[in-house]
């Protein structure tokens, strides 16, 4: 039979069962971060697939030029991918005439006949836009949730 402890001088001396202590404590840290990385992880996979899917979006209107029906683009939008909820929102349309703007990331709208920035004519746009929403697994502070995932592509149609 083991002999009670004969003071708590001697209780507090004692460090038997101290690691498996600490690694509860540090576990549920570990654990609290790996559900972050992965959580994050899909987030950022999610994005990519809602990119991809404008892209694949305005690739197909490219090919099919004024040929193209804001239905079909929409279906190739929503079927691109392996995400269920994506939708082309807002629908695709066909922008009267832009110029891409200086850094190429996006189109802007101006008048027909204008001369753009690279010496360029303004021409007739596709645009293509994706969206899904993607919840967490757990809330974080200062992200909504769920929070909106979104994308637009340009496609340019010549005469």
């Amino acid at each position: 039979m083991r002999k009670a402890p004969q003071s708590l001088f001697s209780l507090a001396r004692a460090n038997k069962g101290t690691s498996a202590i600490e690694f509860g404590f540090m576990g549920l840290i570990l654990a609290a971060l790996i559900v972050g990385v992965i959580d994050f992880g899909v987030g950022l996979w999610e994005d990519m697939q809602v990119a991809n899917a404008a892209e694949a979006g305005a690739a197909f209107a490219s090919v099919k030029g004024w040929n193209a029906t804001a239905a079909d683009i929409e279906s190739v939008v929503t079927t691109t991918t392996g995400l269920s909820t994506i939708t082309a929102s807002p629908a695709p349309w066909i922008m009267s005439c832009g110029c891409p703007n200086a850094n190429s990331t996006a189109i802007t709208e101006v008048a027909c006949g204008t001369t753009c920035t690279d010496n360029s004519e303004a021409g007739h746009y596709w645009v293509v836009s994706a969206e899904d929403s993607y919840s967490m697994f757990l809330p974080y502070p200062g992200i909504a949730n769920p929070m909106t995932l979104n994308a637009t592509s340009y496609a340019r149609l010549y005469p």
